[in-house]
């Protein structure tokens, strides 16, 4: 729950209260591929129906917590076994009783909103506690922000464009293939949609589906009361559609709480109907420690919970794409709005899972169809700018595909504000990372990979009877989803869980657009902050701005076609 909040009511003991407890995976499964098993030698994707049979919800812990819920007068709403998810209901004095708590209404004053909370930690039976893995739902605070940053550039790109410079390979659209996006607010009009592709792009509109999560559906609103997060959903669409015209969009419309972005990216990885081969994700938060005074403190069992799904879609071949942000390397945690004030370094979650292809932002310069330079994204305006997010997780532990390749994940905050690298002060002057240990011991380093973001010079896109330039590594998510789209339909096969081959086969590494150091000003690192701020540097190899670096699609696409002939997969 927010760090922040204050109580001002109590609530009806009466009113109902829907929330979700989340199970471990079937008695007995040693679970479903981890990533040491991933990086050890290709896994092929278990199908659905596999999936649920060997890692889904125990029978025999459903009919118990069936049990726990007629005992405290809860309703079970919905049981959703391969997902190890169970949906009760029940009034708020009954909840209280169940878990040892007191919900209550609250105000979380530096966001403005009021949400349901609670007082006291939530206590299970002590014959549940090795079977729920989670309980979420019991507070509705809207934790997460999207990453789309909007501008005025003179000629903003169409996404078109922009996977022609990148090489995508053109001679598939994608057909076949299913997105799934995520978004945590806003909606679209099909109108408008229907006149970018059609007189915009030149393009046939692609297939849309929408799926409501937690009671949240499509909401545009209208003049003069547009929905602020509008902006994010046509950016997710329009680039995906535009990439991947083919393809089949599945919109994922939740509620931008920890409950329900774990249930929509659930729905997204289980959807037995539309069948996702890729899933876009350009909404996070920034990783704080609880109790540390953040709005934005993050629970462990939410990312717990998380986790579990996104391990979910590797096993099941499917690749999650998630932006790393746009407020640099610190965050925007200067900004109370988000943070506690500070000058430290940190990334967002979810692009800091292992399991998830993080995506940075660069910027481009172009002559005709080419382009003829590359830069880490950073828009430098002593605190007002924006840039790609990118650093070293809190959270999470380097992965083995990380760690075999020598990447030494060492965090800026381990060294003296001003000092020498990955730290940054008004320049940067040295290779991304030094071989040596944080505090912490090595953790997960991202980006992973990057794409063009760059808020001045943006995508063209229609939205809210605009149509305009937005940026940000909310842009490059859904490109390279899309990229994944194409590269699917071309390899005849899902492209999967990409991050061991992508640090594991240096054919793949050669494959990107190696970002590096530049003459440019401050197009360097990721600190848009300056002087006293921590950042990280680009350089030759993996580095914490850009990852990897850009596609080039057509390479990529021949370089895991080799991986899979080699694998015999």
């Amino acid at each position: 729950m927010a760090a922040r909040a204050v109580k001002q009511s109590a609530i009806d003991a009466e009113a109902l209260v829907s929330f979700h407890v989340h199970l471990r995976r079937k008695a007995g499964s040693a679970g479903p591929a981890s990533l040491d098993d991933h990086f050890h030698g290709l896994i092929k994707p278990l199908s659905h129906d596999d999936f649920e049979r060997l890692h889904g919800a125990d029978d025999a812990d459903i009919a118990m917590i069936r049990q726990f819920a007629a005992g405290n007068n809860l309703v079970v709403e919905e049981v959703r076994p391969a997902a190890r998810i169970v949906t009760l209901r029940g009034s708020v004095k009954s909840v209280n009783q169940a878990f040892g708590i007191t919900l209550g209404r609250y105000f979380e004053p530096h966001k403005a909103v009021y949400f349901r909370g609670y007082e006291g930690e939530v206590h299970v039976p002590a014959s549940l506690a090795g079977l729920m893995v989670a309980v979420l739902g019991l507070d509705t605070f809207p934790a997460f922000r999207p990453h789309v940053v909007s501008t005025a550039p003179q000629a903003p790109y169409l996404p078109t464009e922009v996977a022609s410079f990148y090489s995508f390979p053109d001679t598939v659209t994608g057909k076949g293939q299913g997105i799934g996006i995520i978004e945590l607010g806003g909606g679209y009009d099909a109108t408008v949609l229907q006149d970018y592709f059609t007189n915009t792009l030149q393009l046939s509109m692609p297939a849309i589906t929408d799926i409501g999560i937690d009671g949240a559906t499509n909401q545009p609103g209208a003049l003069p009361n547009f929905n602020a997060f509008n902006d994010e959903v046509y950016l997710d669409m329009e680039i995906a559609g535009a990439v991947a015209n083919d393809a089949a969009l599945h919109v994922y419309f939740c509620n931008a709480t920890t409950s329900s972005f774990v249930n929509g990216v659930a729905a997204a990885v289980h959807d037995t109907v539309n069948k996702n081969t890729v899933i876009s994700i350009s909404w996070g938060e920034m990783e704080t420690a609880p109790g540390s005074g953040s709005p934005a403190s993050l629970c462990q069992t939410f990312i717990t919970a998380m986790e579990a799904q996104l391990q979910d879609a590797a096993a099941l071949g499917i690749t999650v794409c998630v932006s790393t942000g746009d407020f640099g390397a610190n965050c925007g945690s200067f900004n109370p709005l988000y943070g506690t004030g500070d000058q430290q370094a940190h990334v967002n979650y979810p692009a800091s899972s292992p399991w998830v292809l993080a995506c940075g932002g660069t910027t481009i310069f172009t002559t005709g169809n080419t382009i003829t330079a590359e830069y880490v994204w950073n828009t430098f305006n002593n605190g007002n700018g924006k840039g790609t997010g990118g650093g070293i997780s809190v959270y999470n532990t380097s992965p083995l595909y990380q760690i075999n390749n020598k990447i030494s994940t060492v965090s800026a905050n381990d060294y003296p504000i001003g000092g020498t690298a990955p730290v940054t002060g008004n320049a940067a002057t040295s290779s991304p990372l030094p071989a040596s240990q944080n505090t912490n011991g090595n953790m997960r380093g991202i980006p992973d990979v990057a794409a063009f973001a760059n808020n001045t010079q943006g995508y063209l896109i229609s939205y809210d009877n605009i149509t305009a330039g937005l940026g940000g590594t909310s842009a490059a998510t859904p490109l390279w989803a899309g990229l994944i789209a194409l590269m699917n339909e071309q390899l005849g096969r899902s492209a999967g869980f990409l991050n061991p081959l992508l640090y594991g086969q240096q054919a793949v590494q050669q494959a990107l657009n190696d970002i590096v150091v530049s003459s440019a000003p401050n197009a360097t690192n990721n600190n848009i902050n300056g002087y006293g701020f921590a950042g990280y540097t680009a350089g030759p190899g993996w580095d914490a701005c850009t990852g990897w670096g850009s596609p080039n699609g057509k390479k990529l696409v021949a370089a895991l076609q080799a991986c899979f002939a080699a694998a015999g997969a």
